[in-house]
């Protein structure tokens, strides 16, 4: 009678240590896939030197400075760890993570004594703080030496920042609505 015990008390230990190999297994694949902003396949390049992107782009009233490290809109909002997804040499989609953003739905007439406030457009604004670190994207189309056409990605029931790059390139496309108002830049660079 012991061995039949031991026999079953050894394929349960060996059933239950296969289970939790198999289990292994699957939650560190899921894991993997859910943190993609190591992965490879993100199908954007880091923006380099020389891109003809770089530059001070200006419509007069607005100014975007693309710098190889940095996307600076008007002083409102900057991105660094810049990435581009290029659809021809005319058009592309500019990724970055946020690492200055104010807070739009916070304005206030008179500077605030407490806090810090940053002025845009006559009125003053905190930072948004919980955008800090996620990533936005900028379209572009109609590069030339001296012009572009840019829009910031908006829609009014979208996201306004994701959490990886994969997720941004993911969601903020063309395709789902995000870039539908350009603005014409030029510039003298």
């Amino acid at each position: 009678m012991k061995s039949v015990r031991f026999i079953f008390n050894q394929a349960a230990l060996i059933g239950t240590a296969a289970l939790l190999f198999v289990s292994s297994i699957y939650f560190t694949s899921c894991k993997q896939d859910e943190d993609s902003s190591t992965d490879n396949s993100i199908n954007a390049e880091k923006l380099a030197a020389g891109d003809p992107l770089i530059r001070v782009w200006s419509t007069g009233y607005s100014t975007i400075s693309i710098a190889e490290d940095a996307l600076n809109d008007n002083e409102t909002y900057k991105m660094e760890n810049l990435y581009v997804q290029k659809f021809d040499e005319t058009s592309g989609i500019i990724y970055g993570q946020y690492t200055y953003v104010l807070d739009w739905d916070k304005p206030e007439e008179q500077k605030p004594e407490e806090g810090d406030y940053y002025k845009s457009f006559g009125k003053w604004y905190p930072l948004n703080e919980s955008l800090i670190g996620k990533w936005y994207a900028v379209a572009y189309k109609n590069l030339s030496n001296n012009t572009i056409s840019s829009s910031g990605a908006y829609k009014a029931d979208g996201s306004i920042a994701e959490p990886t790059i994969a997720k941004a390139i993911k969601e903020f496309t063309i395709e789902k609505g995000y870039f539908s108002t350009y603005d014409d830049f030029t510039t003298s660079n």
